[in-house]
């Protein structure tokens, strides 16, 4: 008898361990309500990620039947692959989200939030000596010397807020990717077209001959969500390789926000994937910027 307790208890404690964890945020007031990213365990074939989806999908479906229709939860709006990395995200009711997390499929659900825009500031008449500085280590040089064809063959997917494709500093060199934030498919604050100057841009862009393409995640208040941001690079993933510039291509995310392990991760498939990452720091004047560090 007390060996079967012993086992009891084990396979008890084995069931806890392998439950699906909720996560909690560390600050409430950038969460978006009854939206979630789900994330599946590392290993699961494709076609158990469709069932568990399907599966879900009916649940939400019951559930709001006995809501008399009440369409506040919508269901999955993304769904990812990325490099084997599978989730997906959406908007579902407490009930649905706890069929979830009995699923032994899944690994954890994370409650999406608000991820925003790094401003910038506008000094008139200021020198222009970011780039003299990238190529020199005195200070005080005004030049920018680089290689001619600095850039050439290069991918840069701009995870921010659109770019406007037509304007005169990319030559040409940019195109539309997709949009994950709004029904908008133009830049409507300038930033991602701002950045995407600064890596690309003829007059002062890093690598001038660099192609840009644009992967809108920001909307027009300069927001997003962390499954608009993971659909993005989902998205990016697929283009790159679908291009075959994969070891050639860059992602820039100039944004901030709460820690999101389901971003991080997504970021880590992305390169394994052969996508180099690069995001904003030092916007916060601290010594160190630790916003989009992996922990």
């Amino acid at each position: 008898m007390a060996r079967i307790n012993v086992v009891v208890s084990f396979l008890a404690a084995l069931a806890v361990v392998q439950a699906a964890q909720l996560l909690n945020l560390d600050g409430q007031k950038d969460a978006v309500p009854g939206s979630y990213v789900v994330v599946m365990n590392d290993g699961l074939s494709g076609l158990d990620f469709e069932s568990h989806v399907k599966s879900m999908a009916k649940v939400q479906k019951a559930n709001a039947l006995k809501r008399d229709f009440d369409n506040t939860a919508d269901g999955v709006k993304f769904k990812y692959n990325i490099n084997g990395w599978q989730a997906y995200s959406g908007k579902f009711d407490n009930k649905t989200i706890q069929s979830i997390l009995d699923d032994p499929r899944v690994n954890y659900i994370e409650p999406q939030r608000t991820f925003r825009a790094f401003g910038w500031v506008t000094q008139d008449n200021a020198p222009s000596w970011g780039l003299g500085r990238i190529s020199h280590t005195s200070r005080g040089r005004m030049d920018y010397v680089y290689d001619s064809s600095a850039g050439e063959n290069v991918t840069v997917y701009s995870v921010d807020s659109g770019v406007d494709i037509s304007h005169p500093e990319f030559e040409g060199r940019a195109i539309w990717g997709v949009n994950a934030a709004d029904n908008s498919d133009v830049d409507q604050i300038g930033h991602g077209t701002h950045t995407s100057g600064t890596i690309a841009g003829k007059t002062y862009g890093v690598a001038k001959m660099a192609k840009i393409v644009a992967v809108k995640v920001l909307d027009a208040g300069g927001q997003g969500t962390n499954g608009g941001i993971i659909q993005g690079i989902n998205w990016a993933v697929n283009h790159a390789r679908q291009n075959n510039v994969t070891g050639k291509a860059v992602m820039n995310m100039s944004f901030g926000g709460g820690l999101s392990r389901a971003i991080n991760e997504a970021a880590s498939s992305a390169v394994r994937a052969g996508i180099f990452m690069v995001a904003a720091a030092g916007n916060s004047n601290e010594t160190r910027d630790t916003r989009h560090r992996e922990r």
